[in-house]
């Protein structure tokens, strides 16, 4: 049976020799939630255990199912349908397998259903899936968005919108300055203008705050129009 994580060397070799005793700890606060969270790992050991296997879990799924269908995904593209997008069935067929195997949301706390995976096996699961279909990855990576809001909004707005996306919900980013960025986050033209705010930071303090604004009014799922 094919595997997208255990035939490419490269991963394996990162996984390994990356600084991942420290990485862990500190993404574990010496394994805390040991203490509230059965499947949180006790040790660095089990931890990297952890993310080997579930990195299997991806490999697998995307040599089996996703790569397999991104042919009819490519053919038969998504739909609008009374202002609503609908995705090939192949496409649904992926996010489905992909949220019944826990893997949306795999870098949040385990407080909001999250995996809590650092980074770095993190990415290596977004190359395995950029692997078996590029376009796909860009709706599964999309979870990025959860952990901007993980990282900057309120405990009121992480508990509205982070639990959605092991649930299955996805996320998009929304462009909305007119006439200069709808379509190419490069062509940003606002600015802030204080003086409290070195000039140098000005532009990327606007572009993180419309990216942590579109990734909380635009969480939504595949299946629930609520959403």
């Amino acid at each position: 049976m094919a595997n997208f994580f255990s035939d490419n060397k490269n991963l394996l070799f990162h996984l390994q020799n990356a600084d991942m005793e420290r990485i862990v700890n500190l993404k574990e606060r010496n394994f805390l939630d040991a203490e509230s969270y059965v499947e949180a790992p006790a040790s660095y050991e089990e931890a990297m255990e952890n993310y080997k296997l579930v990195l299997e879990i991806v490999g697998e799924i995307a040599a089996d199912l996703i790569a397999p269908n991104a042919e009819s995904v490519d053919a038969e593209g998504p739909k609008v349908v009374n202002n609503e997008i609908h995705y090939a069935s192949g496409t649904l067929q992926n996010h489905n397998a992909l949220r019944d195997a826990g893997l949306y949301g795999m870098a949040l706390p385990r407080k909001y259903n999250g995996l809590n995976f650092p980074y770095l096996p993190y990415v290596m699961a977004a190359e395995i899936i950029s692997r078996a279909d590029a376009g796909f990855a860009n709706i599964w990576g999309l979870q990025d968005c959860a952990s901007t809001i993980c990282e900057f909004g309120s405990e009121e707005q992480k508990e509205q919108f982070l639990p959605r996306i092991h649930a299955g919900a996805t996320c998009s980013m929304d462009l909305t300055e007119p006439g200069h960025s709808e379509h190419n986050l490069t062509g940003v033209l606002m600015r802030i203008i204080s003086q409290h705010i070195p000039p140098k930071k000005r532009s990327m303090r606007v572009c993180l705050f419309l990216f942590i604004s579109s990734c909380m009014l635009h969480a939504c799922s595949l299946e629930d129009p609520a959403y």
